[in-house]
């Protein structure tokens, strides 16, 4: 079971309302019989009630864990695997998109420790503002005389159409406000109103620019994804036909194994152990092997490797 489910399990009996306490008894059931969340509650349908509770909860409980990994970045100089991995691309010469349904800020956190600032499409500090025409220029650090072009500094493209934990709407404004912390915060969890809310804002243009991404990448990298939200895959399946890409993942769900086996420009690489040899596993739709001793399918360890 995961951390987030037996969170939930303690603490949702104690603020659901008693009218939902029958509903929850068959979420919390499938819960502790390892369905993930998204599962659960797809077969059950809770109504708004328990989805707004089960959202209080689970950005109370991310946000304190995203907290810890931030003190030990700060206090304890700890290094996130994305930070090895995201400062070998050359981003003077080249965009990168990044695309996460996390609602914490580790990928941020991890840019940054690089000197590589983040275009999440808000424009400000403290209270920033959501403008994402005007995110963009706030990276330029000069003009090319010669071209009469800005130059801009190194920077990522992160789009989170899932929302974030820093994300809030006041007075109809949507602000991102990093210091704040209360549980009324942007980001939809998994349930029956997940679709519909997808489509507001600033969801919706998260999600629209991120399909275009998809949509104009020559390759993928997709680190730790089940493929278990297909209102966000339709732009990426399409592509995975026609554009090489490579899983790393710890290891691969179902649905992730079904996309593997038909397309034959992806690759995914896992952890397997083999009689008393532990390493990873190399998979495609035409072949499957194993290297022991080596953990590839760990970012990390990938970098290590190949750089």
């Amino acid at each position: 079971m995961s951390d987030l489910a037996q969170q939930l399990i303690e603490e949702m009996p104690e603020i659901i309302e008693e009218t939902d306490k029958l509903k929850w008894t068959e979420i919390e059931n499938l819960l502790k019989q390892d369905f993930d969340l998204e599962s659960a509650l797809q077969q059950t349908f809770p109504n708004a009630s328990i989805e707004e509770k089960i959202k209080q909860i689970t950005s109370d409980f991310i946000r304190e864990k995203e907290k810890q990994v931030l003190s030990n970045i700060i206090n304890k100089n700890k290094i996130l695997k994305f930070y090895d991995y995201i400062k070998r691309f050359n981003l003077e010469n080249s965009d990168i998109n990044i695309i996460t349904t996390n609602y914490d800020r580790l990928i941020e956190y991890a840019c940054e420790c690089n000197n590589i600032r983040v275009d999440t499409l808000f424009v400000g500090q403290f209270m920033s503002y959501f403008s994402p025409e005007e995110s963009k220029y706030t990276f330029c650090k000069g003009i090319n005389n010669r071209r009469k072009r800005p130059i801009y500094s190194p920077h990522v493209r992160l789009f989170k159409p899932h929302g974030s934990l820093s994300w809030y709407k006041i007075n109809e404004n949507i602000y991102s406000i990093p210091q704040h912390n209360g549980n009324d915060c942007l980001i939809i969890t998994p349930g029956s109103n997940k679709y519909k809310k997808g489509y507001n804002c600033p969801f919706d243009t998260h999600r629209e620019k991120a399909n275009k991404a998809i949509d104009e990448a020559t390759k993928y990298v997709i680190i730790g994804y089940g493929f278990n939200d297909s209102h966000l895959e339709q732009h990426l399946k399409a592509q995975l036909k026609q554009k090489p890409s490579l899983i790393l993942t710890y290891s691969l769900t179902e649905n992730a194994k079904k996309i593997l086996a038909q397309n034959e420009k992806m690759m995914a690489i896992t952890y397997d152990k083999v009689a008393s040899k532990s390493g990873s596993r190399i998979t495609t739709c035409n072949e499957d092997y194993f290297m022991p001793d080596i953990n590839l399918w760990d970012i990390q360890e990938l970098v290590k490797e190949l750089f």
